[in-house]
């Protein structure tokens, strides 16, 4: 990668090959030339929609983030193509951000009308929702995925949190032993999971569960299982 950008950047009419350049700066970690490159091939050819929209990944990744700059240029993405569910999924995640969460919700509504079956999308939806005050439809969207997809952590997370909110922490509770319960291997991530499932079973008013996952996750060296099967044990 180093090898190719040090050959100069290409010829200022050939749109195609600043994106590729960009690229490769993009994977060496140079976000700076990879902002220009694609700067440039949009500017080369702006009517392809892919331009603006890997323009705005690199913007995002910046440090600081160009938050503004990233969703004028997914606005311009869109604009060229109104079926990209990438540049309306991250759109919804940057308003998410901003807290304008009428605005959040319609994007990533459209982006999970586009791809149904991507988790990232219906994670971001549940979040806004959850925001809103509405955990009810917050947990319809995520228990919509299949049950690999619900299996992360994030989105266990996120459906306990709804859980929490709808003041029915049992089902919190289940969800994160049956996880544990189920698992093929037991390491740290089962670990957190027995741990959760913890800390769920407490909220619930079940001691005897909470006592026995905490001890499962101090079993697998949990750093803050220990303390809660100390207190558990009063």
């Amino acid at each position: 990668l180093e090898k190719a950008l040090a050959l100069g950047p290409p010829p200022p009419g050939d749109p195609q090959l600043h994106f590729q350049a960009g690229t490769v700066a993009s994977k060496a970690g140079r976000l700076d030339r990879a902002e220009e490159h694609y700067s440039m091939a949009q500017q080369g050819n702006p009517s392809e929609a892919k331009y603006p929209l890997y323009l705005a990944m690199i913007q995002l990744k910046s440090e600081p983030p160009q938050t503004d700059a990233a969703a004028a240029s997914l606005l311009r993405a869109i604009r060229l193509n109104p079926d990209l569910a990438e540049a309306y999924g991250t759109l919804g995640q940057i308003y998410l951000q901003q807290n304008k969460l009428g605005i959040a919700l319609r994007n990533v509504q459209r982006a999970t009308a586009l791809q149904p079956t991507v988790a990232r999308w219906r994670v971001v939806e549940a979040k806004v929702l959850k925001r809103q005050g509405q955990p009810e439809l917050a947990a319809t969207v995520l228990q919509g995925l299949d049950a690999a997809q619900r299996r992360s952590p994030e989105i266990m997370g996120v459906l306990a949190e709804c859980y929490g909110m709808m003041k029915k922490p049992g089902l919190a509770a289940a969800m994160y032993a049956e996880a544990y319960e189920g698992s093929g291997s037991k390491g740290a991530a089962e670990a957190g999971l027995a741990y959760e499932a913890a800390v769920w079973h407490e909220r619930a008013g079940d001691e005897t569960g909470a006592i026995k996952y905490a001890k499962a996750a101090a079993g697998f060296g949990h750093a803050e299982a220990a303390g809660l099967v100390a207190r558990l044990g009063k």
